[in-house]
Order: C-alpha cells, then structure tokens, then sequence
C-alpha cells in the first residue's frame, strides 16, 4: 500500500513503501527495505552503519520485469531504523 505525505520541511511529497531495493557504498553491498521514497530521496530501513555525507549508489526495482532505477545519493540523516538519502541528481 503507498501512502503520500507531505511535510512543510520537504520540498517533494514522501510516498510510504516497502520495498527491497539493493545499495553499495564505498564499504558496503547489499539489499534493505526502501520506507518511503520522493523525488529528492528516500528512507532506507537498515542496521549497517553509514556516515553522514557518505555517497550511496541504489538499484529500486521499477517494475515487475526485473527493471531497476539506478540512483546515487548521499547520507543526509542517521538514525536508530535506518537512513535518510538525498538523490544526486546530474
């Protein structure tokens, strides 16, 4: 189910998700849920440890056809659940 939020800090409308999307970063590779996306970044549910500003390259499945959308973006917020990551866009 999405769900679309907006928040007065945001500039684009969040849409809540749950989807496994695959990361690698300069020290890490692998897969983790994607919570919630917009066009200026998104929420990745993850226990792995990132540091802020760290650059992170994300493969979000597109459709049911084994099409991914590739994304850099870099770390903007920790937390306990996971992180926020701003897209590098250009």
């Amino acid at each position: 189910m999405l769900e679309s939020r907006t928040n007065e800090k945001r500039k684009d409308t969040r849409i809540s998700c749950d989807v496994k999307a695959w990361y690698t970063s300069k020290d890490n590779f692998g897969q983790e849920y994607i919570k919630n996306i917009s066009l200026g970044g998104t929420f990745v549910e993850t226990m792995e440890i990132f540091s802020m500003g760290q650059e992170i390259s994300l493969s979000i499945p597109f459709t049911d056809n084994n099409k991914y959308v590739k994304v850099k973006g870099k770390v903007v917020r920790i937390e306990k659940e996971g992180i926020g990551v701003n897209f590098l866009w250009g």
